[in-house]
């Protein structure tokens, strides 16, 4: 029986863009040690960058959905925020970080529409 239909995760990138190479390789050697705070302050960064690329890309007359940056910005945030947010200790802190994870992808989804849709 099917229940509700899902929307499909994106599609994870095999590397990141040439251009986040460096930025990339720097985050996964924090990671390596991150506590829950460190994950939670990297995927808020991820967050604002994906939003600032989205905008920089608005700004020169690009869609960010055909830029490899943001997508991939977008793709390792939410990976982040998943991961932060399954470090819940009880239904009332998971209830609490879901409210963040769902701000913070609504703010990703909102950079990534067209300006008329936002």
């Amino acid at each position: 029986m099917r229940r509700h239909a899902t929307a499909a995760p994106d599609a994870a990138p095999a590397t990141p863009p040439p251009a986040l190479q460096a930025q990339a390789a720097a985050l996964e050697a924090r990671l390596r040690d991150a506590d829950e705070g460190g994950l939670l302050r990297e995927a808020q960064a991820l967050c604002d960058a994906a939003v600032a690329r989205a905008a920089a890309c608005r700004a020169e007359g690009r869609d960010p959905e055909g830029d490899d940056a943001f997508r991939w910005l977008r793709w390792r945030s939410r990976q982040l925020w998943h991961a932060w947010g399954s470090c819940a200790t009880s239904g009332g802190d998971g209830f609490a970080r879901s409210q963040e994870i769902a701000a913070a992808t609504d703010a990703m989804a909102r950079a990534a529409r067209p300006a008329g849709l936002r």
